[in-house]
């Protein structure tokens, strides 16, 4: 029996059946016969213009097969109110004038640009709208033009009144220091992998050695489970749009500021670059370099310190900018901007770069901005000085249908942020709320200074953070039914939830990615919120990961899958512990993870992830840690076998990492599962208990024979052919205690007999007490003696074979490290011949499977 109890819990069940977990079967779309057509053309141009200037044109061919096309040749219309001004092949003598532009052979998979410009009239009045909306190839079965008209607004001349320009006193130009290439998500459709764009030497960089399990450089930062699993959800976030490190980053390599050490130049990214706009994606530098920067508008301490974030009315915004840029030492600035639906809620947030001011007249000004979904173009918010409003005009992608983005004096969805200061002094970082000594009080007092009392509360117990990747809403709600997050109802916003704070997410892409949730960690650790997402805001089946973050710890569930009218529940507790929900109806549930760092630093990180899991309606689902115990458990209600997967990984204090992989099954009336993985060194499998049962119980990967003597009794023994004594001294040479232990004979000859074997089973041997002493535990290092006495039933020995079995203790840290040279397998005792009855035997030597001779 297993020493350790499971401590009792609270009545879990009474709280997951109030869980609803709504999973319906989405029906299959009709296979409909895909196009043969190998090509996509897009086209994008300006969104402003002034009479009489140049318009340039960019148009993308896509190759979506796996073939290369030759010949091809795309045609654009030459637009109304415009004149071919340079580029491709001018065509007008025949009908409807048009620009023809050669590409040639397109590669498999690769995508080719080709740019052509058209002058406007010299007489076009303001606010006219330049149409482009003819376009395609020349050879109509080679492929088809994707996305809407491309509209450039006749716009009135403006005065610079102000520009951010760096020490060399060069002025930002989005045609050389913005990026070329657009903003981009992450996966198979954009064709870049962003799955490794952050590193151990970013989060180190951001929150310092609270972040590692084992080092203290950012050279030798292994990260915790929780950094681990945190930096995988920020990630994922990233699929949403890369806006925030584009702009941010933009502005850094603009001023040649250093990243890790290094010059921030576009060179140090990217070799034969001379500037921003000369670099490409994929690169895995330049994206880790937007990755790092994206992030910080995942911190708490960051998002909410209001000397960074700067909130006011558009005409106090731009005389900011005015003084700043127009001074000795000019700040650079980010900008953040909302669009509000008709309840007040910010959706589709984006970043951009603010980079001048322009006067149109008395009442109108502009803020020059470099937009990075649309590179190397100008882009301005528009300032109605006299009404303190604002207006802005942006696509996802250049071609398609834009998003109107407007604002009041106090509507507060417009903000620019002081984009020097996400870098922090040397030595100093920002306030980790994964960590297990985030917040406290020096954090408390940081805090106070920036944001005032109820962040400083907040920030000296901690806080959880919900956050859901994907497209959708996300409601969170305590044990006294307050809510914070989104009524699926009245589509209202709600922060009842005492402490709530709200993170806006801008990534860029237009989509409906919910906020972040922060509320304060509650006093009472056990208490248990149920977080909800919900897939009403979609027009088609949605997925993202649900992550909560808390004091050294993060939980969740990956790939929720929802239709439109779906949700998802789920319960968690409040110091990470646990995760549980119901089903409705059959499903087949998400895969749940659990991550967890120690309080104490000699015991290993564990991230555990959990699939496969099967329920009938009505049944309910528990993962549970128990961090003291080193133990995790997996109850269901129902009665039927279960057959699920479980990843395991312990990230040592010595910065060895080990994996785990199995599939569990529990037979049909089995309603618990628990591994103790305090007990595992690594070497084999876990202990796993299935209803209290140890399944596992080898441990012949923990011991070494160390010595081993033989005796010969002739006289003893019932046969007449005496009694050999073979005793063997073995020692634990894992870092693992050991209880409970014994030998079991695998193979004899049939003529002999195992003395001593224990009234149970005549093929076992328990080792005494005695032998462990008082604790009756082999702990790491130390040693036993046994023997085991055969009487022989003719002249000959044979040999024997003994398997040693037992039950894993715990995981201990120990001053002498124990050797790992195990035995790893039975403990092999052979005769090298046959040979008559002695009256003694010499001793054996010292070896892994001794040999006895005659």
């Amino acid at each position: 029996m297993h020493p350790r109890r499971r401590p009792s819990r609270s009545a879990l069940i009474t709280t997951v059946l109030a869980l609803v977990l709504s999973f319906t079967t989405v029906g299959m779309t009709p296979a409909v016969a895909q196009t043969v057509k190998p090509l996509e053309l897009r086209v994008s141009g300006p969104v402003y213009a002034q009479p009489g200037e140049t318009i340039l044109y960019s148009m993308a061919v896509k190759n979506v097969s796996g073939r290369a096309v030759q010949g091809v040749e795309i045609y654009n219309d030459i637009p109304d109110d415009t004149s071919h001004d340079g580029g491709g092949t001018f065509i007008g003598d025949d009908g409807v004038p048009y620009t023809k532009l050669t590409l040639g052979s397109v590669a498999p998979n690769a995508t080719v640009k080709v740019t052509w410009t058209a002058r406007a009239d010299a007489g076009l009045a303001v606010g006219h709208i330049i149409t482009n909306s003819s376009f395609g190839f020349i050879d109509s079965s080679q492929g088809d033009a994707y996305g809407d008209d491309v509209l450039t607004k006749v716009e009135a001349p403006g005065t610079v009144e102000a520009i951010f320009k760096n020490d060399e006193g060069t002025p930002f130009d989005v045609a050389t220091h913005g990026y070329g290439f657009e903003n981009y998500g992450s996966g198979a459709d954009v064709g870049i992998d962003t799955s490794n764009d952050l590193s151990a030497i970013d989060l180190f960089t951001l929150f310092g050695d609270d972040v590692c399990k084992t080092g203290n450089t950012a050279a030798t930062c292994k990260l915790t489970a929780a950094a681990t699993k945190w930096r995988d959800a920020q990630l994922e976030s990233m699929a949403g749009g890369h806006c925030e490190g584009l702009a941010a980053t933009s502005l850094r390599m603009f001023e040649e500021l250093p990243y890790l050490g290094l010059p921030g130049t576009p060179t140090r990214f990217q070799s034969g670059t001379t500037d921003t706009i000369d670099l490409t994606v994929p690169n895995q530098a330049i994206e880790n370099y937007i990755a790092h920067y994206w992030v910080t508008q995942s911190v708490g301490d960051y998002y909410y310190d209001e000397s960074r974030e700067i909130t006011k009315s558009p005409n106090e915004l731009i005389s900011m900018l005015e003084t700043s840029w127009n001074g000795a030492d000019p700040t650079p600035y980010t900008v953040g901007i909302f669009s509000i639906d008709a309840k007040g809620n910010f959706k589709a947030g984006h970043a951009i770069a603010a980079y001048g001011v322009e006067k149109v007249d008395a009442n109108e000004s502009r803020i020059l901005v470099y937009d990075n979904n649309y590179p190397g173009l100008r882009q301005y918010i528009v300032v109605n000085t006299a009404a303190n409003t604002w207006r802005y005009e942006t696509a996802a992608t250049p071609g398609e249908a834009g998003a109107v983005y407007t604002g009041t004096a106090t509507s507060e969805n417009l903000s620019i942020h002081d984009n020097s200061s996400r870098d922090l002094d040397p030595g100093t970082y920002y306030d980790c709320e994964f960590c297990n000594d985030a917040g406290g009080a020096a954090a408390a007092t940081a805090a106070a200074a920036s944001t005032g009392a109820a962040r400083a509360a907040e920030a000296a117990s901690g806080s959880l953070v919900f956050e859901y990747t994907g497209q959708g809403a996300l409601v969170v709600t305590d044990g006294e039914d307050n809510r914070s997050g989104a009524d699926f109802d009245s589509d209202d916003f709600l922060t009842d939830i005492p402490g709530t704070e709200v993170d806006h997410h801008k990534g860029g892409l237009g989509l409906d990615i919910p906020p972040t949730i922060r509320i304060p960690v509650p006093a009472d650790t056990a208490a248990e919120y149920s977080a909800v997402v919900h897939g009403q805001n979609g027009a088609a089946a949605t997925g993202g990961t649900l992550s909560i973050t808390g004091p050294g710890f993060v939980i969740g569930v990956n790939d929720i899958d929802l239709a439109p009218d779906e949700l998802f529940e789920f319960v968690v507790n409040a110091d990470g512990t646990l995760v549980a929900f119901a089903a409705t109806e059959d499903i087949a549930a998400p895969e749940v993870f659990i991550s967890y760092d120690p309080v104490s630093d000699d015991d290993p990180s564990v991230i555990f992830d959990v699939g496969g899991i099967e329920l009938a309606a009505g049944e309910e689902a528990v993962i549970e840690l128990d961090p003291e115990l080193e133990q995790v458990f997996f109850d269901h209600t129902g009665d039927e076998a279960e057959d699920f997967f479980i990843d395991m990984r312990l990230i040592w204090p010595d910065g060895d990492v080990e994996n785990f992989e199995e599939n569990i099954i529990t037979p049909a009336g089995t309603n618990e599962a628990f591994l103790d993985f305090g007990a595992w060194d690594g070497l084999a499998e876990p202990a796993l208990y299935i209803d209290g049962i140890l399944t596992n119980p080898s441990i012949e990967h923990r011991l070494a024979m160390v010595d081993v003597d033989t005796d010969f009794r002739p006289e003893a023994g019932d046969s007449g052919h005496g009694v050999y004594d073979i005793t063997a001294t073995f020692e634990n040479v894992t870092e693992v205690s050991l209880e409970d232990l014994s030998f079991s004979l695998e193979e004899l000859d049939d003529e002999d007999e195992l003395l001593g074997a224990d009234t149970t089973s005549a093929m076992q041997v328990s080792v005494p007490d005695a032998a462990l002493g008082e604790d009756g535990l082999l702990d790491p290092n130390e040693t036993f003696e046994m023997t085991f006495s055969i009487a022989l039933g003719d002249s000959a020995f044979g040999g024997a074979v003994f398997g040693a079995d037992g039950t894993p203790f715990d995981w201990l840290v120990t001053d002498v490290a124990p050797s790992y040279e195990a035995n790893n397998g039975p403990f092999v005792f052979a005769a090298a011949s046959t040979r008559g009855v002695a009256t003694s035997q010499p001793a054996i030597p010292v070896r892994a499977t001794p040999t006895f001779t005659g």
